[in-house]
């Protein structure tokens, strides 16, 4: 049967071919170590034919905590270090607003759209939609075609402080206009945090272009008074869907 640890501690024989096999392993790495220092050139320990020689630790409390009990041995003549010579890419919202890499497949979608806080409440806006209050040179007061659902029927679903969103509507984060947005990778321009809701799901406007794209299609030209503005907090309850593309019909 095999010897337990402890016992092999007590072996001799075992012991005495530990100690060898030392011996051995230190008096070649000694070698290799002392060819290395001869040579200026080299930082690294190489044979005859200047192939790196890698060395494994063989100090069996060090290979004990490594998996499969295979340790390398750590000197700075172990070590290989190049330069990176490649850009380091980090994913921001650069990169989810060009690249859908969700499986849709996989994502259970959701079946209805939240009720949510109306910013700068309360909204007479949503209560009463107005687009051109300023009478036109007769006289008149003109009001353009408003595409969005929550201007068709505003007092269904809304009090000015909440209102209970559908899919068709446009919505925007506080402040969405900003021509400049900080993010953690860089600073993008014309970076909107406007959403067009679709199978309830928010899909990203990215900029200002894509935006007046879809005038005439998902919304009027008076795009301001259109959007609504939600608490941020609510806007992030909505599941993302893919960004909507340039319009080219």
């Amino acid at each position: 049967m095999p010897y337990t640890r402890e016992e092999l501690e007590n072996y001799q024989w075992y012991q005495d071919r530990l100690e060898a096999r030392r011996n051995e392993y230190n008096s070649y790495l000694s070698e290799a170590q002392k060819d290395q220092e001869d040579n200026e050139v080299r930082q690294h320990m190489v044979d005859e034919n200047g192939t790196l020689l890698s060395f494994e630790n063989i100090n069996e409390e060090v290979r004990l905590k490594e998996p499969f009990r295979r340790a390398g041995l750590d000197t700075s003549d172990q070590r290989i270090i190049r330069a990176n010579q490649y850009p380091i890419l980090s994913r921001g919202q650069k990169f989810d607003i060009t690249i859908d890499t969700s499986i849709t497949q996989l994502i259970q979608k959701p079946t209805s759209l939240p009720r949510v806080r109306v910013f700068d409440a309360p909204n007479l806006n949503l209560l009463d939609p107005k687009v051109n209050v300023e009478p036109d040179s007769d006289g008149t007061i003109t009001s353009a075609l408003l595409l969005t659902p929550s201007r068709k029927t505003p007092n269904e679903r809304t009090d000015g402080f909440t209102i209970d969103l559908v899919n068709g509507d446009i919505i925007a984060a506080p402040n969405w206009n900003s021509v400049v947005v900080d993010t953690e990778e860089e600073t993008i321009d014309n970076y909107l945090e406007v959403y067009y809701l679709e199978n309830n799901v928010k899909r990203q406007i990215p900029n200002i272009s894509i935006l007046n794209s879809y005038i005439g299609e998902l919304l009027s030209s008076f795009i301001e008074y259109e959007i609504i503005v939600v608490e941020k907090e609510d806007l992030n309850l909505i599941p993302n869907g893919t960004p909507l593309q340039y319009n080219t019909r």
